[in-house]
């Protein structure tokens, strides 16, 4: 039963860390319905291997698409997209306590183990640029945990869900 619930434990602390945060900033002075069609940057530096590069980009233009916005060879608003990885130390412990009484006398004896495993966290930031006037007006971000490891199926889920995410709430409203 103890090893039970010790594992029910470690699975929330696991997948508990798995969600995909996301944070918007915009321009609130402007009409976001004049923004239809869009093209992303041809030579972006996205800190993505080329396949990953890829499949954020398909992931983003199907969102978008799904939304109704049209890529075009001539854009109201242009995308661009970057990357990065860090690794962070999860801090997470596990207290396992031992203890006794007697008639109004107590004893205990507890102990932490140190759950130090590293993991690694990406973070997508998205901008939209006005294509006539080369300023941003939407920026978005996504962090989330990252497996680098992972393979091709997930990866493409990975990537499609961050894009749904980020783009959620856009265009943003009034």
């Amino acid at each position: 039963m103890k090893k039970t619930a010790l594992y029910l434990l470690l699975a929330t602390l696991f997948t508990a860390c798995g969600s995909i945060k996301t944070y918007s900033d915009f321009d609130e002075t402007l009409d976001f319905s004049r923004y239809q069609n869009f093209a992303l940057y041809n030579d972006m530096d996205t800190g993505l291997s080329d396949l990953d590069e890829k499949r954020f980009s398909a992931a983003l233009v199907s969102v978008l698409e799904e939304k109704d916005f049209q890529s075009s060879e001539d854009p109201d608003f242009m995308i661009n997209f970057y990357s990065k990885v860090y690794e962070e130390n999860n801090r997470n412990h596990i207290g396992i306590g031992i203890g006794g009484g007697g008639s109004h006398v107590g004893g205990g004896i507890s102990g932490g183990i140190p759950i130090n495993m590293r993991k690694h966290i990406m973070s997508l930031t998205v901008e939209f640029v006005d294509a006539t006037t080369n300023q941003l007006f939407w920026q978005g971000v996504a962090e989330a945990k990252f497996n680098p490891d992972m393979p091709t199926e997930e990866r493409m889920e990975f990537f499609r869900k961050a894009a749904e995410k980020l783009l959620k709430k856009y265009p943003p409203e009034k």
